[in-house]
C-alpha cells in the first residue's frame, strides 16, 4: 500500500440552505379554497396583471396565517406550527430594521419582498398537492393567478410595454 494515501476522510461542507418555512396543509388548502372561492366570479374579466396581482395576495395571505397565531385560528386551523419571522432575517431583511436589527413594527409591510420569499413555496406546494386533490374533488383547481406568478418578471411584459409606448 501506498503511504500517500490520505486516511481521513475530508469533512463536507455543509449546503446553507437556511430554516425551512413550514408550510400547514390544512391552513394552506383552506386558503387556497378562500382565494379561488373570492376570485372565480371575477376570474374571467381580470387581465394578466390582475392575476398576477391575485397571487401576490395569496402568497401574502399564506405567509402571514402561518406567522401569526393569531390568524391562523382566524382561520379555524389552531394546530398550526407557526413560522418565526427571526429565523428568515437574512432571506427578509427588509422586514427588520437595518440598524437595531429589530423587526419593523409593521413587518407585513414589505408585500414584495414577501412575495419574493413565498412564491416559489407556495407555487410547489399547490402544484404538487393538486394532482392528490382532484382525485377526490374534480373541481380543485390551481390558486387562480398562479400561471401568472413570473408576469412581473416576464419577456412578454417588458416588449408589451414597449410596444405600448407608440399608442398615441
Amino acid at each position: 500500500m501506498s503511504k500517500d494515501k490520505n486516511d481521513t476522510a475530508t469533512p463536507k461542507t455543509k449546503r446553507g440552505r437556511g430554516p425551512s418555512f413550514h408550510i400547514d396543509d390544512e391552513l394552506f388548502t383552506t386558503l387556497w379554497a378562500n382565494h379561488n372561492r373570492e376570485y372565480s366570479k371575477k376570474e374571467s374579466t381580470m387581465d394578466e396583471e390582475a392575476l398576477f396581482r391575485a397571487f401576490q395576495r395569496f402568497c401574502f395571505e399564506v405567509f402571514i396565517h402561518h406567522t401569526d397565531i393569531a390568524k391562523a385560528e382566524n382561520a379555524g386551523c389552531d394546530n398550526v406550527r407557526i413560522n418565526d419571522i427571526e429565523r428568515f432575517k437574512d432571506k427578509l431583511p427588509s422586514l427588520f430594521d437595518p440598524d437595531t436589527g429589530e423587526m419593523n413594527r409593521d413587518p407585513y409591510g414589505a408585500q414584495s419582498a414577501i412575495y419574493n420569499f413565498m412564491y416559489e413555496r407556495v407555487h410547489r406546494k399547490a402544484e404538487s398537492m393538486t394532482p392528490i386533490l382532484k382525485k377526490y374533488n374534480p373541481r380543485v383547481e390551481e390558486p387562480i393567478g398562479m400561471d401568472h406568478y413570473n408576469w412581473k418578471w416576464s419577456k412578454e411584459r417588458v416588449l408589451k410595454d414597449q410596444a405600448s409606448k407608440f399608442d398615441f
